[in-house]
């Protein structure tokens, strides 16, 4: 991958991880449903399936041949996992840090993480704080 289409996906990558970002603020504190996925410590609200269908959305109109694999389970665009392959994939993790706020009433920074393998090799990964912290690679 060019390192100039890196940038210009990058510079996208943040766009949207600091809109999913306000999401998560915005939403801060009046969460109205939780989830358990596989074990008491395993959650998911409605916070972080709004923040993955955006985020998601997103990425589809700019990279619609892509594959998309999301933390909970609003990747696929239909019910079933996606596969890692050799292809060129986004992974995220919509909302970190919830066991953190909802159970033990901690004001650990959540965050949005939007990673990009391509031959299954990490070509971008971007991690953004609500608070506006960005680390990229």
């Amino acid at each position: 991958m060019s390192g100039q289409n890196l940038e210009k996906d990058l510079k996208l990558v943040i766009s949207i991880a600091l809109t999913a970002g306000k999401m998560i603020s915005d939403t801060c504190g009046s969460v109205k449903s939780v989830e358990t996925k596989q074990s008491f410590a395993d959650l998911v609200t409605e916070t972080d399936k709004n923040v993955e269908a955006y985020v998601f959305e997103q990425l589809r109109k700019h990279f619609p041949n892509d594959k998309f694999i999301g933390e909970e389970g609003t990747s696929s665009g239909e019910s079933g996992k996606t596969s890692l392959t050799d292809a060129r994939t986004w992974i995220v993790d919509p909302v970190d840090g919830e066991y953190g706020s909802l159970i033990l009433a901690n004001d650990r920074p959540k965050s949005v993480t939007i990673i990009m393998l391509l031959g299954l090799r990490v070509e971008l990964d971007a991690i953004l704080t609500p608070d506006g912290v960005v680390g990229v690679c």
